[in-house]
């Protein structure tokens, strides 16, 4: 999702591997000058964390929805206008794809282009996560930055709150942002459960240095999510190297999410899980 207005970045760490599986733990908040973390009760993280990988399909579509099923994906992120990288769907579409029975979140992105969102559109976001939560979806995605490309923690906390007791993705606005590190611990400390980064790259294969830091700074308060040109061919390197346990992908064959290529991320996303014991 959003590769069309993705940055490039050359950030070259090299981490040693650290298993991403997730304990349940305290996140934290920052205070306004950003030197000290106080605990703060939330949400456990383990209440939205499976004992299995999970590979997330990005649907923009209905067909994409049952291709994702067929194929065994454990949850789906649902989108319409994949042209435009990614829009909220509609509530017909929502139902529909909720009804499934697959765990679904819902992409909350109200038009397309920068991530900089006025009042107005905070609001509609809002709406968008009363309405999602209202149909049965799992969870929402979301993001916000401000003009300087910094989080914006006052936007995040309003959808946040807005979506209290739902699985919490940060979406690939992170992928455009300052100081990702530093945005990372806002990230966490905002309360979100999930972040879905392709380590700032075109892809996530790509981003492998900074998704492993990602994942070595995290510690579990947070589930690393790499996303971006995710496939059979590359799903087990991403996951041995960065040590995140969740993939995100659309997997896409004529168009749409296909179920043999769903298949095959699954299987390979076992395989590597089963080996590591």
């Amino acid at each position: 999702m959003l590769k069309n207005i993705l940055h490039t970045f050359a950030k070259c760490i090299k981490m040693p591997y650290l298993c991403n599986r997730y304990p349940e733990n305290n996140l934290f908040t920052l205070n306004k000058a950003n030197t000290k973390r106080e605990r703060v009760a939330v949400k456990p993280l383990s209440s939205f964390v499976l004992s299995e990988p999970v590979l997330e399909v990005c649907c923009g579509d209905m067909e994409s929805v049952r291709g994702a099923v067929e194929g065994g994906a454990q949850r789906i992120e649902l989108c319409e206008a994949l042209e435009l990288d990614g829009l909220t769907p509609g509530e017909e579409m929502m139902r529909e794809a909720i009804g499934t029975g697959i765990p679904v979140q819902v992409l909350i992105r109200p038009r397309e282009g920068a991530f900089v969102y006025s009042e107005e559109e905070v609001a509609r976001m809002r709406r968008d996560i009363q309405l999602a939560r209202r149909l049965g979806a799992h969870g929402v995605v979301i993001g916000a930055l401000r003009a300087d490309g910094t989080i914006d923690r006052e936007a995040i906390r309003i959808l946040v709150n807005e979506a209290e007791g739902l699985s919490i993705t940060f979406h690939r606005a992170f992928d455009v942002c300052t100081r990702p590190l530093e945005s990372l611990e806002d990230i966490i400390a905002l309360g979100c459960h999930r972040l879905l980064s392709s380590g700032q790259q075109s892809s996530a294969e790509q981003g492998i240095p900074l998704l492993r830091e990602l994942v070595r700074q995290s510690a579990g308060r947070l589930i690393i999510m790499p996303g971006a040109g995710v496939n059979a061919d590359n799903a087990r390197r991403i996951l041995a190297q960065t040590g995140a346990y969740e993939l995100h992908g659309s997997l896409r064959r004529n168009g749409h999410s296909d179920p043999e290529l769903v298949r095959a991320v699954v299987r390979d996303m076992q395989s590597l899980f089963t080996q590591q014991g």
